[in-house]
């Protein structure tokens, strides 16, 4: 099933409803892509693949990620979650720090998750057509999120109380 070898993978529209056992082995993946298939959840091995760069979960339908994918530390190029059906992410993806483009879009969050403020992100990108407002608090905002960082949201409400 899988011809890849190398640091590369990509099972984009593969038709998978679970990933397969062999992809949680390549523990020498920087990239991996798993975007356009119907998967419904990730294994917590995804915490092993510690090599890599960029991962894409997009255009599946997660409802929830596992708490390991806090565990990929080297993480740093960008993370697709893009039309998923999340409505929160775990905390451990504060420990992310390397991460600079986190994709949320089209998902079922109803609030901008706190872990996200507390990422060193460049990029956090929201286009979502089905997501209430986010509500942010700009006292939490001012004083959590990193100078530099480039947000590019549709429809975002900034409170103006703490």
């Amino acid at each position: 099933m899988m011809s890849s070898s190398g640091p590369h993978l990509s099972l984009w529209k593969r038709g998978l409803s679970v990933v397969p056992d062999e992809v949680w082995r390549r523990i020498d993946l920087e990239s991996l892509v798993l975007a356009y298939n119907g998967l419904t959840e990730i294994s917590e091995r995804v915490g092993g693949l510690n090599n890599l760069r960029m991962l894409d979960l997009g255009h599946n339908k997660l409802h929830e990620l596992p708490d390991s994918i806090g565990r990929l530390e080297g993480l740093s190029d960008f993370l697709y979650l893009h039309d998923n059906r999340l409505a929160t992410l775990p905390s451990s993806f504060a420990r992310l720090e390397r991460l600079r483009y986190l994709n949320i879009s089209e998902n079922a969050f109803e609030v901008l998750p706190e872990v996200v403020t507390e990422m060193s992100l460049r990029v956090l990108r929201d286009r979502s057509q089905r997501t209430k407002d986010f509500a942010i608090s700009r006292a939490h905002w001012m004083n959590n999120w990193t100078p530099g960082v480039r947000v590019r949201f549709l429809s975002v409400t900034i409170a103006t109380g703490g």
